[in-house]
């Protein structure tokens, strides 16, 4: 049997969304994370989540991405549940369209988040299905793709929108992926060199806007989808129940602090 080439490693691009300001209070810490792709930490890092109350892991990559992979140290961890929700069915051809599509736009900051909305809108229910999950564990949940950018990105905004939060909190928890992009890049370079081939290639073939985070991408795809309450909307309309927004506040915000509502 090869050997990967790629190494087990803690995450680049692991936070925790406490503190962020929503509807009635700020989102309560060591509740929700969101990370690049967890199935790919050291035994260390993994220890580490579950002792610090990790129970649910949302993983947000292809099948493909998922097979390359597998769970990583944390199958070892019986307490902790994998779901499996991809947002987009394959990587490598739906980001070779991406990026055409952004080479060609007079503004692909802006095209970036036109491409958010579409995805978001066309996988409403299974993000639907991530925040029930969320709202239904006993301890600590983590939602991931492979940077913890993209895909990650459409679904904290999701979950924040859900919430309460105003699109300048939305938007300020997206552009902090720009903060790690290099270490990112480093430990993405194994893992994801089947579906993109030469990482650094890759980077220098690519817009910049679809490198970084720019706050105009997420700014765009929440325009698009008629605001943080067009997006909530959409979420109720694929089968986001009252009862689980309730559940998800009661279990995720903490009263007081310097509330932002819709």
């Amino acid at each position: 049997m090869s050997t990967p080439s790629f190494t087990l490693s803690p995450p680049a691009n692991l936070r925790d969304l406490g503190g962020i300001p929503v509807a009635g209070g700020v989102v309560r810490t060591g509740l929700v994370l969101r990370s690049d792709d967890v199935c790919v930490v050291d035994e260390g890092s993994a220890r580490a989540l579950v002792e610090d109350g990790l129970r649910l892991v949302v993983d947000l990559r292809s099948a493909e991405e998922l097979a390359r992979t597998g769970r990583g140290p944390l199958r070892h961890h019986a307490g902790v549940r994998h779901l499996h929700l991809p947002l987009m069915a394959e990587i490598t051809g739906g980001t070779s369209a991406l990026m055409r599509s952004m080479i060609d736009a007079d503004d692909p900051v802006a095209e970036f988040g036109r491409w958010y909305a579409r995805v978001t809108r066309s996988s409403a229910r299974l993000i639907v299905e991530g925040l029930t999950a969320i709202a239904g564990t006993d301890g600590a949940a983590l939602f991931h793709c492979a940077a913890g950018k993209d895909r990650t990105g459409k679904f904290a905004a999701a979950l924040l929108a859900v919430l309460g939060a105003g699109e300048d909190a939305i938007v300020a928890d997206y552009v902090r992926t720009g903060e790690v992009h290099d270490a990112l890049m480093a430990r993405l370079a194994g893992i994801m060199q089947p579906f993109l081939g030469d990482l650094e290639a890759y980077r220098a073939a690519m817009p910049p806007a679809l490198n970084g985070a720019e706050a105009g991408t997420m700014r765009t795809m929440l325009a698009e989808l008629g605001g943080t309450g067009g997006l909530a909307g959409l979420l109720r309309a694929a089968g986001l129940t009252p009862e689980t927004e309730a559940r998800l506040r009661a279990r995720l915000v903490e009263p007081g602090g310097p509330a932002e509502a819709v």
